[in-house]
């Protein structure tokens, strides 16, 4: 096998398979049982946690719920650094205050 031929077979089965274990994946977890409330897919770890944060005003923020504090962990799939520095994002406890009326 040539190194060409490699590097086809894994660009083709990165592609076809497995989304999961990129890394491209955040999510709110409940605070007490860290139960799963929403997750969110994306490359960046920044555009991840705004969608993240944008999905969970519009989960949580209603009319009713309008000044209330809502606490959750993020937790991120997304990995650090590079080589032997590379590390997992640690979670990290966060609170949502509904200022406005989500749309």
């Amino acid at each position: 096998m040539t190194k060409r031929f490699v590097m086809v077979a894994l660009l083709i089965s990165a592609a076809t398979g497995i989304a999961a274990a990129d890394g491209n994946r955040c999510r709110a977890l409940d605070v007490g049982d860290q139960k799963l409330i929403l997750e969110v897919e994306d490359r960046s770890v920044i555009k991840c946690s705004s969608t993240l944060m944008t999905a969970l005003r519009k989960h949580w923020c209603s009319a009713a719920n309008k000044g209330k504090k809502f606490d959750y962990i993020s937790d991120f799939d997304h990995v650090i650094g590079k080589g032997r520095l590379a590390q997992k994002m640690k979670q990290r406890k966060s609170t949502l205050t509904c200022f406005t009326v989500a749309k």
